[in-house]
């Protein structure tokens, strides 16, 4: 396990969590979080909205069979480190807009392939955007990732890496066309 250096941070405990679990498999956001990156996974010290969380909830009902058996909100894990996870690549929303954790809101769906829950939450302060650790908490992670390895959640397979030629189309590069053409639109599955 490499040395955890970063996190991001998630507004309420719920999303954060189920990231840690392995379920949602696309982190949404105006930036990449950069190519098989490792990132601790934070909790903000502000609670979720209700109307995200019930929509949380809503989808979880959809999987066969229902995931919403996770008791998902603890005001406990807020300002805390509870997992890591593996970046693998960031695609458009509209690469991964079948998705339902893809969300409109946001430019980018960085996708979340490996991941898992810490034995124990890590007091950290968040911040916004990716952001480095201090030293004292990347020592703490390090130690408790000891004889652990991140779990496969098998996003590689439902959202992979679009190439065309030897240039990825993230981010916007200019030598690649931004309008997919009907031959290189991916549909994914989601599991369900």
């Amino acid at each position: 396990m490499p040395n955890v250096t970063h996190a991001i941070t998630f507004r309420g405990e719920e999303l954060a969590k189920l990231v840690a679990y392995g379920i949602k498999h696309i982190e949404n956001r105006n930036f990449s979080i950069g190519d098989n990156t490792i990132v601790a996974i934070a909790v903000g010290k502000k609670a979720a909205e209700i109307k995200e969380v019930d929509a949380l909830h809503a989808i979880l009902k959809t999987y066969d069979p229902p995931a919403d058996l996770y008791p998902l909100t603890d005001p406990t894990m807020r300002g805390h480190i509870i997992g890591i996870c593996k970046v693998s690549h960031t695609l458009t929303h509209r690469e991964c807009k079948q998705s339902e954790w893809a969300d409109a809101r946001w430019k980018y769906c960085n996708i979340i392939t490996e991941a898992i829950q810490l034995p124990r939450p890590i007091p950290a302060k968040g911040n916004l955007g990716k952001w480095l650790l201090n030293k004292d908490v990347q020592l703490a992670i390090t130690q408790q990732l000891q004889g652990i390895k991140l779990i496969p959640n098998g996003a590689a397979e439902l959202y992979p890496r679009i190439q065309h030629g030897t240039q990825s189309t993230l981010p916007y590069n200019p030598l690649t066309p931004q309008a997919l053409t009907q031959q290189d639109t991916h549909k994914y599955t989601h599991l369900s």
